[in-house]
């Protein structure tokens, strides 16, 4: 991608090579609160919570439909060498698809870990 090309360009670019970067924001997982300082070691090992019942209350379709697109999204672009990866992010940064696409794959990492 160059840098001439408009946003347009490089989402048919990207749509012809095959990949597709859905929206973040529809994820249902909220984003992590930060917090203001590191626990420290006392304080973690002091960290004891009891088991949860939990439900997974998703089919398969609908798991699927929302969280596959970014798990096939990242798998694409773990297959990138350095300097492909560069030029892919360059031009997500420019087309101003960049936050959106950092974002599914940490909202994906949230739920497959919750999943675990």
């Amino acid at each position: 991608m160059t840098d001439t090309q408009t946003k347009a360009e490089k989402e048919r670019n990207f749509r012809q090579k095959g990949i597709k970067i859905p929206d973040a924001d529809a994820l249902p997982v909220p984003r992590r609160k930060r917090r203001k300082r590191p626990m420290t070691q006392a304080e973690r090992d002091a960290l004891q919570w009891g088991a949860s019942e939990v439900e997974f209350d998703w089919t398969n379709d609908d798991w699927a439909e929302t969280w596959l697109p970014w798990v096939r999204l990242a798998t694409v672009f773990a297959g990138f060498d350095h300097d492909r990866l560069k030029e892919a992010m360059k031009g997500l940064a420019d087309g101003g698809d960049a936050p959106n696409f950092l974002e599914g794959p940490a909202r994906t990492k949230l739920h497959l870990d919750a999943l675990y």
